[in-house]
């Protein structure tokens, strides 16, 4: 009679052995991340050990990076029997056993592989995966066609009641298995992150974007040989990429702001430096959600606690993200900010970027002085927004080509011309 070991030897054997020749590129491929697998497990199962091979230095960081998924207690009971176990039950789930490898054909450009992607993308990816084909790429055909997926699929999809119906964590699995979490095509790839962002938002596996935003940069750079400037921009989307998840697909507004504030607290930590920077882009994205939904429903006091940390990421447009705020505060919204902001403006006005919020802030303030009957007030500031953005509001034509001088203005034209049409004195 066969022991429990012997029975998963067995098991294991029939699941390992080759159905088809691998070339050896693919048996390279195959053989590395049977490698990288085998010593993320040694790494739970004995996280003081370091290789003695002191050349391996990316291996020898790979084992003293903690575990985050599996921890064990000090004083649970080990036995070799118990290791082996653990040990053929993590090689026997890797998602490289998952699908039984097959002959290498043309890849995406063949018709039988395409049907096959949008039928059952994760499928298709699985099988990319099992035969050592799976790349970064490959990973985002199949994002993208799972968001093409029938409505049943996706609600399915976002219970998240089981591994199956998870197939961002069944990528992040992926990722981790190859190694490819830490290195520079993953870290430079925003569409891929974006989206996977997204699917784990869904799934409500949060925490494994978490682990990612909150990785050292002094770590990134050492595996990925990329600039400090390359890892926070990296940061940057990543926390984006969450903040838009959460707010399309994970609670909303509220829940945005959440992310955005978690955020923030980071800074707080050791060794996670700059953080600042890595939550600009969060803070501007939700600032003009804010503008440019004005019936959002927010409750005033997420609004005033965001209102009130622009000092920590604003960057030197502290006043002039403050008086948009301001504008649209949900319960008693004041035009005093923006009025003060406008007056006293003697900055550049070629950055785009400042160009439009100074547009924004400028009619936004016009409008509120006109609903005040403010009307003196109301036309110094429509002077400055037609000295300085005449295109912008509407009271000189573009400098473009003759015909698109020729053609009509556009809504947002016309509403501007009304306003200042208003705002004349009879």
């Amino acid at each position: 009679m066969q022991s429990p070991v012997s029975r998963a030897f067995s098991v294991l054997s029939s699941k390992i052995h080759p159905q088809l020749p691998l070339t050896p590129r693919e048996s390279q491929q195959l053989l590395a991340l049977l490698t990288t697998s085998f010593r993320q497990h040694l790494d739970r199962e004995h996280p003081g050990y370091v290789p003695d091979d002191a050349g391996c230095e990316v291996h020898r960081q790979h084992y003293q990076v903690k575990d985050t998924i599996a921890k064990r207690s000090v004083s649970e009971p080990t036995s070799s029997h118990i290791t082996a176990s653990k040990h053929l039950e993590s090689i026997l789930t890797n998602p490289l056993f998952a699908i039984q490898p097959r002959r290498r054909r043309s890849g995406i450009s063949n018709s039988s592989d395409m049907h096959k992607l949008l039928k059952d993308p994760l499928q298709w990816f699985l099988e990319q995966v099992a035969d050592g084909s799976a790349d970064i790429t490959k990973a985002l055909l199949c994002m993208e066609a799972l968001e093409r997926t029938p409505l049943t699929s996706k609600t399915s999809l976002a219970t998240g009641t089981s591994v199956s119906a998870k197939p961002g964590l069944q990528i992040v699995e992926w990722l981790r298995a190859s190694g490819l979490d830490r290195s520079k095509p993953f870290l430079t790839d925003y569409k891929f992150v974006t989206k996977l962002a997204r699917l784990l938002t869904m799934e409500h596996e949060e925490s494994l974007l978490w682990d990612w935003f909150l990785r050292r940069p002094a770590d990134r750079m050492k595996e990925t040989g990329m600039s400090v400037g390359q890892v926070r921009t990296f940061r940057s989307r990543l926390l984006r990429a969450m903040v838009k998840s959460k707010l399309d697909h994970g609670g909303g507004l509220e829940a945005a702001f959440s992310t955005f504030f978690r955020a923030l607290s980071v800074r707080k930590i050791p060794d996670i430096s700059d953080i600042r920077k890595g939550v600009f882009g969060s803070g501007m994205f939700l600032m003009k959600y804010l503008v440019s939904h004005p019936n959002a429903h927010i409750s005033p006091e997420a609004f005033n606690r965001f209102l009130h940390t622009t000092d920590e990421w604003a960057f030197g447009r502290e006043k002039l993200v403050r008086a948009l705020l301001w504008l649209h505060h949900p319960s008693g919204p004041s035009v005093s900010p923006g009025l003060d902001f406008l007056k006293h403006y003697k900055e550049p006005l070629s950055n785009s970027n400042i160009r439009v919020l100074l547009v924004q802030l400028s009619l936004g303030v016009a409008r509120q002085l006109l609903i005040e009957e403010r009307f003196e007030e109301g036309r110094q500031i429509l002077d400055f927004a037609k000295e300085n953005f005449p295109e912008e509001v509407g009271s000189q034509p573009p400098q473009h080509s003759q015909a698109s001088t020729a053609l009509e203005p556009s809504q947002d034209e016309l509403e501007n011309m009304q306003l200042l049409d208003s705002l004349r004195l009879e």
